[in-house]
């Protein structure tokens, strides 16, 4: 079960690795923060992503360090595909300083 505290700290490490890696502007560190949902069930953990549509999901034995684990890849992987991603009026707002 994840609590909100702890979703806190998944999406505090995922909203780092998406800005890191697909360096974003300091100004939309809320709206990447506000991308994520977490989520659990039948021995794994999802996370989805508002801003993509991506959707990551991965065997999880319960502890707190995998879920972080977790939450950094998904994070990397989700700034990976942001920064591949062609600039275009779709997702200029990203880039957007303030």
């Amino acid at each position: 079960m994840l609590d909100d505290a702890f979703q806190a700290r998944l999406t505090s490490l995922f909203a780092d690795a998406v800005m890191k890696r697909a360096a974003l502007p300091a100004a939309r560190r809320a709206d990447v923060e506000g991308a994520p949902t977490w989520s659990t069930a039948d021995g794994q953990i999802v996370c989805t992503c508002g801003i993509t549509g991506s959707e990551y999901t991965e065997a999880w034995d319960g502890s707190h360090g995998a879920a972080e684990a977790f939450a950094q890849s998904a994070g990397e992987s989700t700034g990976g595909l942001v920064a591949r991603t062609p600039k275009n009026h779709h997702y200029a707002w990203l880039y957007a300083a303030r």
